[in-house]
This record gives structure tokens, C-alpha cells and sequence, in this order.
């Protein structure tokens, strides 16, 4: 008797299966997998076309059904997401389509009948393409489409026909990111509907992007709600939770914990876009223009020689103060295993790790024969994490964490980790974690340069081997970037647990961040010195005790010269009367009004003939860069409202002239504050030379 889905809602809730692409990553396909029967001689690579495994190994995708099942799902979903002509079309397969979707779903029906204890139904999979019609892909040409709404219906008409053919219960277009996607599917299962003369539950699931709350055309779940409100729908959801930052395919479960646990900082930005001189901001509290440090290869006491760190303060406090790692300023991979550029003064106990992917740094594989730190570089590496440097870090952590435990001595204990800092550096099981397929490289034309000043357009156009990369290179460098992040995720796991382990999570505040961000193709730039938010904003996460749990991130921009004072507020010490950040205690009690209005940045640019002081300003929604050169002011305006990419440059549109002069005298005020001289801090040293001495662990051979 065939059980009327509707009705049996109505009596109890029914369960739907979990991530097919994550169980079918599980069983590690090669390209053979993909080439069964008429697609042996096909002349594209198919490996990564997980929807054709439904007719290449059917019986894997008939498993995956069952453990679902097994699991107690009431609902599968079939292996379709890709299973339109557009998504297809990556891989020459448009004319395989119908024989795709309808496979999929005679599978997934097929084993649904096999269990006789509970009904149990299929749901075919409709996924959104890789084309939005809402959005130009082109920023110098806002009208520009990929794709037409008449275009994307056929193809959502020609999967539903198959999916309807092979037998399926539900139809589900999942993942939308784009209403106007949505709507084309829709409109097309109803035209299914009418020609097929039969009516089948619809069910739709939206994502959400970011922690905005919106999705990618700018929509939030209400309006959402509404623009699909005229067509009768089973059920109507979100999916793909995001990251604790919000991204869609990271896998970072130990930092996402982390964040839930405790209070994340969604708007946080460094004082300078650069591992050395932000590393000093950090470490002391101060800006660069107090620091003086605005170069790599600095140690802090060239420029400011009495000054006392963070770590340093915690030592006078009696406190037991330990580094593992990357602290200061290391060259990635040139200083692993040494001290780097580290501090005497600040540290009680040191441990300079170097693992096999220092011993290994020759297997490399970058865009220039000389990999510095600031190459594209990565390997998929063999062995197990704990053999990788910051594995061996977080395992020294781990036996530090027991020792203060048994002692009960209070510590300050910094775990600096290499990853994901380039070379994206992982073993290979983290790499198989994700589908290199799944990865998409923002486009940015040239013609975009002319909108922004000179100094912002050599900044992201600086390395001149990463511009204008091949898309498939480009996939491959982001999803080893990708893959070390996740690798970075288990070893702060790993401490994590321990930390848990020993009951010291109950009496130990936790705070994780970055010294920069890292463009991904972002702007057509890829790494960091920038003054765009994928350079300046970083991850800042407090968790432990006296941290009120906030499930809602904390919009108010924040900034990294923050850390010192909140922490010593925190532990109600004394902050030493030269630091410039503010306590961002507040924000853990009783929260009224933000500590801060806006984030300063700077940046110095030299290449090129030019030579510029760039400052930027992000408040909550808007964001002021100021660059001078050549005796010149020029700027660029971001609404993050309208433009979270900061693409659209509004310093001469008319409607913002006043929101521009407003922030400017903002910015004027918040660059004066940064060069205050600071209260007893003693010396501050200009035109401090970098150290360029060799630091080797690895002697080189000699030449015979």
C-alpha cells in the first residue's frame, strides 16, 4: 500500500539523509571509476563528476543509500546535485543528462523498497548549477549574465522529467543561493506538472553564505520566504551550515566548536596586513607608526627596545610563559625549526619545532623555482599530521598542557602554528576531505584597476607570477589552501581536547586568531598586503571562563592591539600605560556599546616607482582607504551593505560625497591616534635595518 507522505508528516516527523558528496569522498575515486562502460573513451577527465557514479558504480551509490537508511533516514536524496545540462556541461556530458538523473533516482528507489518496516522515500536532488542569474560575474559591467531565466528552466525541465521517470517521491532544489535560480526550477516543475498531468511535494532549501544572515544575492531568510511563498511547498529550510566565519566548504569542526562556546568577533582587523609587524602589534598593544616596525626580518627591540610584550607582562605577573612555534616573525619555510625572529624577553620556556614537511621542503611543488614565504607553494604530503611541524607543535603543547596540570602553576602558553601560511603544506587524507571541483576562483578584469588608485592597483597586482592564473591551477592552489586549513582545525583540536582532558578548559581563557587574512583570487590577488577586507580582517575568537556565550557574532569593528589590554582585564592585571588597544571586556558581561566605532589599517606600498602610505578605516558598514603619494590624496569607498567584495569604488558617486567627507575626518582622527607618542614606553627607533642572516637546521650539500 503506498503511504501518502503528506498525511504521515501530519503524524510524525521523518528524517532526511545526510551529505552524499562527503560519503562518496569516502571511497577515494580515480578517474577509472568515472569511465565505466560509454564513457571509457570520453575525451575530458570525469574524475570529480560524482553524479555519474550512479551509472559507473552503481552499487557504491546503492550502499550510500543504505547506510542512510540503516541510519534511520525516513528520506534519500538522489545523487543529482550536479544533474542539469549546465553543471554537466564542465564536462562535455550535456547528453548524458536524462540517462544521469534518471539512474540516480531508479537506484535510490529501488533500495527504499527494500526495507518493508517503515515506508521510506526518495527525493530528487536539484542543485542550483554553478550560474546565478541575479549577478553579474563582471564588476565593470553590472547588466552582464552568464545565463538567461529561459535557459535555466529548460535544463531544471529537462532533470525533473528523468527524476520524475526514475521514480522519485519529493522533488528538492537544494542549495539555493540565488532566488531567481529557485524560481526558474520552480517554474519548470510546474510546467513538468502540467504536461505530465501529475503533482509531486516540493520541498526547497536555501544557504545562507555568510554570517550576515543573507543570502549570496543579498537576501535574508524572510524575504527569501516570501519571494517563494506563491508556489505550494512541502517544506522550506536552510542547509550547508556555515563555518564559524561563514564559509560553505571549509571543514573546521574544532574551531567552529570553539566559536559556539564562546564569543567571535566577526569584524576583527590587524594594524598592518604583514606577518612581522603585526605579530609586534599583537605582542605589544601598539600600532606600527608607535612600533616603528612595518618590515619583516625585525626584532621587536630594534625599534622599541623597552617595551614590555605580552608574554613578558604575564612573567612579571609570576606567570609561567611558554612559546611553541610561530610567534614572531618566521620565514615559512626558510626559519622553521629555529627561533625566527622571536623575543628572549618575552618567553620563560621555548620549543622550535620542525617536522617532515621541513625535511620534505624539496618536494614542494610552487610558482617560482625559489620559494620564499611569500610563493605560492604546496604538497600534498605523505605520513600523519602529528609528523608535520605544527602537529609536533600541538603534541609539545599537549605534554606542556599535562605539566601544568599536575603542577597547577599559572601559565601563558602561545601555540603559534605555520598553517595555513604558504606552503599549503597538508597530508594527503586532509586533501581528500575536500572536491577540488567544488572550488571557484572569483574573476576580476583589468579594467576594474582604473577605478581605484595607483597604489591600490599595484598592490594587487604586486607578484607578477599569480596574476591572470589558469583556473585549473588556481582550483588546485585553493583547495590546498583549503586542506591545510583543515589539517591547521585537527591539531588546535587536538589541543583543545587536551585541555578539556585535564579539567584546565574550567579555569584557562582561550583566544585564537591570525596576524593577516589572505585573498584567494579575491581581486585578482592572491596572499595578503592589501587593504581590502580579505587582507585586514581576521578570525578573533575568546572562549573559557567569565566569557558570556554569545551566539550572534560581534559586528563592532575590533583590532588586534586589543588582545593585551582585554586579557589583562580579564585576569584583572594592570595594563601598562603605553598600550594604545582598548579592553574588550565589555562585550563578555554586560555588553551596551561598542568599545570602537572603527579599525585602522595601514599599508606601505613601494614598487613600481611609487611610493605610498596607504591608511583604511572599516566601521560597520562602510570602509575608507586613504592613499598619498606623489604629494597626492586619493581614496576608495566600500558599502559593505550593498558591496561585502569591495568591488564597487563610491569615492565620486554623488549619493555618497557626504558619507566620504564624514569618514574621512574619522580616519584623519584615528591616524593621529596611531602615531601618539605612547606613555613610558622609553625609545622608539626609525629606519631599523632587517636581519637577512642564514638560519639553516638542514645544512645544504656541498657542491663537489
Amino acid at each position: 500500500m503506498k503511504v501518502n507522505l503528506v498525511s504521515l508528516l501530519e503524524e510524525k516527523i521523518l528524517v532526511l539523509d545526510g551529505a552524499m558528496g562527503t560519503m562518496i569522498q569516502r571511497h577515494k575515486f580515480e578517474e577509472f571509476d568515472f569511465r565505466e562502460g560509454a564513457f571509457e573513451e570520453h575525451h575530458k577527465p570525469l574524475k570529480g563528476n560524482n553524479d555519474l557514479l550512479s551509472i559507473t558504480r552503481p552499487e557504491i551509490i546503492k550502499d550510500i543509500h543504505r547506510a542512510y537508511f540503516n541510519a534511520g533516514a525516513d528520506i534519500v536524496q538522489t545523487n543529482t546535485f550536479s544533474g542539469t545540462s549546465i553543471a554537466q556541461a564542465d564536462y562535455d556530458l550535456e547528453h548524458a543528462v536524462f540517462d544521469i538523473n534518471y539512474e540516480s533516482a531508479r537506484l535510490a528507489k529501488e533500495v527504499a523498497n527494500e526495507y518493508k518496516d517503515k515506508p521510506r522515500f526518495v527525493a530528487g536532488s536539484i542543485g542550483p548549477t554553478n550560474r546565478t542569474a541575479s549577478i553579474s560575474p563582471d564588476v565593470n559591467d553590472p547588466g552582464y549574465r552568464t545565463i538567461t531565466f529561459d535557459v535555466l528552466k529548460a535544463a531544471y525541465k529537462e532533470q525533473v522529467i528523468a527524476l520524475i521517470d526514475g521514480g522519485v517521491d519529493i522533488l528538492l532544489v537544494e542549495t539555493v543561493f540565488d532566488t531567481l535560480n529557485a524560481k526558474a526550477a520552480l517554474f519548470g516543475i510546474q510546467e513538468v506538472f502540467s504536461e505530465k498531468e501529475i503533482t509531486l511535494p516540493i520541498m526547497v532549501s536555501g544557504t545562507i553564505t555568510d554570517q550576515s544572515g543573507r543570502t549570496l544575492t543579498g537576501q535574508t531568510t524572510e524575504a527569501f520566504l516570501i519571494s517563494l511563498s506563491h508556489i505550494p511547498l512541502l517544506s522550506i529550510g536552510l542547509n550547508c551550515a556555515l563555518g564559524a566565519y561563514g564559509d560553505s566548504l571549509a571543514i573546521t569542526p574544532n574551531i567552529d566548536k570553539l566559536a559556539n562556546e564562546g564569543l567571535i568577533f566577526d569584524n576583527a582587523h590587524v594594524q598592518y596586513p604583514l606577518c612581522g609587524p603585526s605579530r609586534v602589534s599583537l605582542m605589544t598593544g601598539l600600532y606600527p607608526d608607535q612600533t616603528k616596525s612595518k618590515k619583516l626580518r625585525l626584532y621587536v627591540r630594534q625599534t622599541i627596545p623597552n617595551v614590555i610584550t605580552l608574554g613578558q607582562k604575564f612573567r612579571m605577573e609570576n606567570y609561567h610563559s611558554i612559546r611553541v612555534g610561530k610567534i614572531y616573525h618566521y620565514h615559512n619555510p626558510r626559519d622553521i625549526g629555529t627561533a625566527g625572529h622571536d623575543d628572549s624577553y618575552t618567553w620563560d620556556q621555548t620549543f622550535n619545532p620542525f617536522g617532515r614537511d621541513k625535511l620534505e621542503e624539496h618536494k614542494l611543488k610552487g610558482l617560482k623555482p625559489i620559494l620564499d614565504g611569500g610563493t605560492l607553494s604546496w604538497l600534498e604530503a605523505e605520513g600523519t599530521g602529528e609528523e608535520q611541524t605544527d602537529g609536533i607543535g600541538a603534541t609539545q603543547t599537549m605534554d606542556f598542557l599535562d605539566k601544568f596540570a599536575e603542577s597547577g602553576e599559572n601559565f601563558f602558553l602561545a601555540f603559534g602554528l605555520y598553517r595555513p601560511h604558504v606552503p599549503f603544506v597538508a597530508p594527503k587524507e586532509y586533501f581528500n576531505m575536500y572536491d577540488v571541483n567544488d572550488f571557484r576562483v572569483p574573476q576580476s578584469s583589468n579594467d576594474y584597476l582604473k577605478t581605484i588608485p595607483k597604489p591600490a592597483a599595484i598592490s594587487v597586482r604586486a607578484k607578477k607570477e599569480q596574476v591572470d592564473l589558469d583556473p585549473e591551477l588556481s582550483k588546485k592552489i585553493k583547495h590546498a589552501y583549503y586542506a591545510t586549513t583543515s589539517f591547521m582545525d585537527s591539531q588546535v583540536g587536538r589541543v583543545l581536547d587536551k585541555l578539556k582532558e585535564t579539567g584546565l578548559d574550567k579555569n584557562t581563557i582561550v583566544v585564537f586568531t591570525s596576524d593577516h587574512g589572505y585573498h584567494m583570487g579575491e581581486h585578482g590577488h592572491w596572499q595578503k598586503q592589501t587593504l581590502y577586507n580579505e587582507a585586514t580582517r581576521v578570525p578573533l575568537i575568546f572562549a573559557g571562563p567569565n566569557v558570556k556565550k554569545n551566539n550572534k557574532p560581534i559586528e563592532d569593528p575590533v583590532e588586534l592591539v586589543d588582545l593585551y589590554p582585554t586579557i589583562m582585564d580579564m585576569l584583572e592585571m594592570k595594563t601598562p600605560k603605553f598600550v594604545s588597544g582598548k579592553s574588550l571586556v565589555s562585550y563578555m558581561k554586560n555588553y551596551k556599546k561598542p568599545v570602537r566605532k572603527s579599525s585602522l589599517t595601514e599599508l606601505q606600498v613601494n614598487r613600481n616607482n611609487i611610493k605610498a602610505q596607504g591608511y583604511s578605516i572599516k566601521t560597520k558598514r562602510y570602509r575608507l582607504t586613504q592613499w598619498q603619494y606623489d604629494g597626492n590624496l586619493s581614496y576608495e569607498l566600500y558599502d559593505h551593505k550593498f558591496d561585502n567584495q569591495e568591488l564597487n569604488n563610491l569615492t565620486n558617486h554623488a549619493d555618497y560625497i557626504k558619507i566620504k567627507d564624514s569618514l574621512s575626518i574619522v580616519l584623519k582622527q584615528r591616524v593621529l591616534e596611531a602615531n601618539k607618542i605612547p606613555v613610558n614606553l622609553g625609545r622608539q627607533i626609525d629606519n631599523a635595518k632587517p636581519w637577512f642572516e642564514p638560519k639553516r637546521i638542514i645544512p645544504r650539500s656541498k657542491s663537489k
